[in-house]
């Protein structure tokens, strides 16, 4: 039964090759299982020796299983992936990338993998592509150029966070799918209640890794699916952006104050409370930053403008804004 990527030894589609030989298997066991150490169980089934193409260990007898990599010129194998292929409900095709690795990081063997997974995937009308991403590769399979990404990333809720998660680029994590659309990659229909909210836990199956122990990572490549996605045209920079603190955002009290920068509002209830106090015989503190010239002013200076500002600000009580507060004549006397 032949796959996405065909099985004819020496033929590849985009550079990526079905893997067949007892050599070629052993090395990509070697490649995958360097990444995948509790796996290693799991990577041997599924690569068997001397298969490339098969249905019959996949874990569901209508999955086609594929073991893809890229071969050198002296026919080492430098990347390798295993692949499932699944027909999901409403005749919906999915390539399910199930463990993927190059021998060296990067040479560049495991992005021409990829893209050579892509255009074999396009070249038999799938409709999406699933990888089932650990936290450490996520920044990889984000970083894709030209290809739709699907902007949630569904892993289980209670899950540990994803560090340097790239949230920056547009990119969200979702316990569940964010859409009727994107449910219909799934076996199994979400349970709501009247509020719209989910009902229990979403798995993620029929895949071989559920949001559990994995991200789910869509990209899609039909065009009539229509679901909220990311495309990057050149390499994105994957350094999440550091957040500015309130403290460093906004300028502190003391700062405005000494600029002068009050507003006028603010301004206003000073010269208020200032009034009061000249009216009630105390003497207010500097309302505003006293005017300092270019040249430094004498100590005697200084004092005269302070005695200014006082007689400025106690006059409000009789003119203008001093109709809110009573004057000095009007105010009852305390006893001593």
């Amino acid at each position: 039964m032949d796959g996405f990527v065909t099985s004819s030894a020496g033929k590849s589609v985009g550079g990526v090759t079905a893997l067949r030989g007892a050599e070629a298997c052993r090395e990509a066991v070697d490649i995958l299982k360097t990444y995948f150490v509790d796996s290693e169980e799991d990577i041997r089934k599924q690569v068997s020796i001397g298969t490339g193409v098969e249905a019959d260990s996949a874990p569901d007898p209508s999955v086609v299983r594929s073991v893809l990599g890229c071969v050198d010129e002296d026919g080492h194998v430098q990347a390798a992936s295993v692949c499932f292929e699944r027909k999901i409900k409403a005749g919906i095709s999915v390539v399910e990338i199930v463990w993927f690795a190059s021998r060296d990081k990067g040479n560049g063997w495991g992005a021409k993998l990829f893209q050579g997974l892509v255009e074999a995937a396009k070249g038999v009308g799938t409709d999406a592509i699933l990888t089932t991403s650990t936290n450490a590769a996520l920044r990889f399979w984000l970083s894709r150029t030209n290809i739709r990404i699907a902007d949630a990333i569904l892993r289980n809720k209670d899950r540990a966070g994803v560090m340097d998660f790239p949230s920056h680029l547009g990119f969200r994590l979702s316990p569940a799918p964010t859409s009727t659309i994107m449910e219909r990659f799934y076996a199994s229909m979400l349970v709501r209640n009247r509020k719209g909210r989910i009902v229990g836990d979403f798995e993620g199956k029929p895949y071989f890794y559920c949001v559990n122990t994995s991200n789910h990572v869509w990209y899609v490549l039909n065009e009539n699916i229509h679901i909220k996605s990311i495309v990057h045209k050149t390499r994105p920079d994957m350094t999440p952006q550091p957040s500015l603190s309130a403290s460093a955002s906004a300028p502190s009290a003391l700062a405005s104050v000494a600029g002068g920068e009050l507003s006028k509002k603010a301004a206003k209830r000073r010269r208020q409370r200032a009034a009061r106090a000249a009216a009630r015989g105390g003497l207010p503190l500097p309302l505003r930053p006293v005017s300092m010239p270019f040249d430094p002013l004498s100590p005697l200076d200084v004092v005269d403008s302070l005695a200014r500002q006082l007689d400025d600000e106690a006059s409000l009580c009789t003119e203008g804004e001093g109709d809110e507060y009573p004057t000095p004549a009007s105010t009852p006397s305390l006893p001593l």
